[in-house]
C-alpha cells in the first residue's frame, strides 16, 4: 500500500494468521526509501478463524509504504479495518510540564490584572 501522506502508525485486524505455518511480516518504506521489517510471526491467529489486532507506532520515522508479506505460499491471511496514524497526531496531548507552565502563566496574568483594577484615582 502506497500513501499520499506520511504515516507513523499502522495497524489492522488479521484473521487466521499462521494457521498453515506461514509467518507475517510488514515491510516498511520510509520517506528516504529505506526498508525496514516488523516480524509479526505466526502466532497472531489460528485455524479456528481467530482474529487479532496488530499494529505499531514509530515516533521517529515517517513511512510512505507498507507491504504485508507471507513466507508460506500455502498460508492465507485476511485483513480488515486498517488504521493509519500520521505524524503530528501522535503528541496532541500537552505534557504535564506544559500544563504547569500554562497554569502559572494564567496566574501571573490574573495577578497583574487585579493590581491594575485596584488602583483608584481620585481628583
Amino acid at each position: 500500500m502506497n500513501f499520499d501522506q506520511f504515516f507513523s502508525a499502522f495497524g489492522f485486524f488479521g484473521t487466521d494468521i499462521g494457521d498453515l505455518g506461514g509467518s507475517l511480516a510488514l515491510r516498511l518504506t520510509d520517506e528516504f526509501g529505506n526498508l525496514s521489517y516488523i516480524n509479526a510471526g505466526n502466532t497472531i491467529g489460528g485455524a479456528d478463524g481467530s482474529t487479532l489486532y496488530f499494529g505499531f507506532l514509530d515516533r521517529t520515522t515517517r513511512y510512505t509504504q507498507v507491504l504485508l508479506t507471507n513466507n508460506n505460499g500455502n498460508d492465507q491471511f485476511s485483513y480488515d479495518d486498517f488504521s493509519i496514524g500520521t505524524p503530528g497526531a501522535v503528541n496532541s496531548v500537552p505534557e504535564p510540564a506544559s500544563w504547569a507552565m500554562m497554569v502559572a502563566g494564567f496566574g501571573l496574568v490574573g495577578a497583574m490584572t487585579r493590581r491594575r483594577g485596584s488602583h483608584v484615582v481620585t481628583a
